[in-house]
């Protein structure tokens, strides 16, 4: 017996409403199953470690002010340094200015580069005409504090420090540096720049001349700038005019000829 459409049809309805259920408690029941997971994973919230209290920041205005009377602190570089130990240049305490970020390590290695080039004592170095050219001025100090730490008496290492910091003069502290050099007192002997020689040493001229020789070094390098009528022009006649003033005749005779000779 064939049955009526509208009953055909009611049972089509029921079929589907009944399955559109079942489809939702399935997806309900996965859902509490990946909750309970997840809760059984991460555990109670009471066995949770309580989040570690960190104080807020001080406002800039609650901190107290550094009087006059409470100077900053010095900055601590490796230039620094050489003030506290005498030995602050050597590869230890590189590596340890290095590790505290006293010092970049491409400011080391150049410093390194220049500790090598000493300790060969070959003024035919290529590296002296070809790795120092481009001196950052975080370097400049640093060669410069090397030329404070190094004994008087190396009158050559010093020659080439100058002659190394001549080639980047690009600041006041430059300029500066090489007036020093040619207004330091005279280095009276090879083994004590601060006595004369007991008795006349061999070779008298040539070891006058290498007596000074940091300090003729500096007056070449600022009659090359003088001579190219660079901006730093002013600065380097300021150092030939303290080179006429040099406790030493040789210096200030030979500052005297390179302004006469402009």
């Amino acid at each position: 017996m064939i049955r009526p459409a509208s009953t055909s049809m009611s049972e089509t309805t029921r079929r589907k409403t009944y399955g559109w259920r079942m489809s939702l408690l399935a997806g309900l029941a996965a859902m509490a199953a990946g909750l309970a997971w997840r809760a059984w994973l991460i555990g109670p919230a009471a066995n949770k470690p309580k989040p570690r209290w960190i104080p807020p920041p001080v406002p800039r205005e609650a901190r107290p002010r550094r009087t006059a009377l409470q100077p900053a602190a010095p900055e601590r570089t490796l230039a620094s340094m050489t003030a506290e130990t005498p030995n602050a240049f050597s590869d230890a305490a590189v590596r340890d200015a290095v590790a505290s970020g006293a010092v970049a390590s491409i400011d080391a290695r150049k410093l390194t580069a220049l500790d090598e080039v000493l300790r060969t004592g070959n003024d035919n170095d290529p590296r002296l005409d070809r790795d120092f050219n481009e001196l950052t001025p975080a370097q400049r100090r640093l060669f410069r504090a090397k030329y404070a730490q190094l004994a008087a008496e190396r009158r050559n290492d010093l020659g080439t420090i100058v002659f190394l910091l001549g080639k980047n003069l690009r600041s006041v502290e430059d300029w500066e540096f090489l007036k020093r050099v040619v207004r330091e007192p005279p280095c009276q002997s090879m083994t004590d720049c601060s006595k004369p020689p007991a008795s006349k040493e061999h070779g008298q001229e040539s070891l006058e001349i290498t007596l000074v020789y940091p300090q003729l070094v500096a007056l070449e390098q600022a009659r090359k700038v003088v001579s190219s009528n660079s901006i730093f022009s002013p600065d380097a006649m300021a150092v030939l005019e303290a080179g006429q003033s040099s406790g030493s005749p040789l210096v200030a005779r030979k500052a005297t000829e390179i302004i006469a000779g402009l």
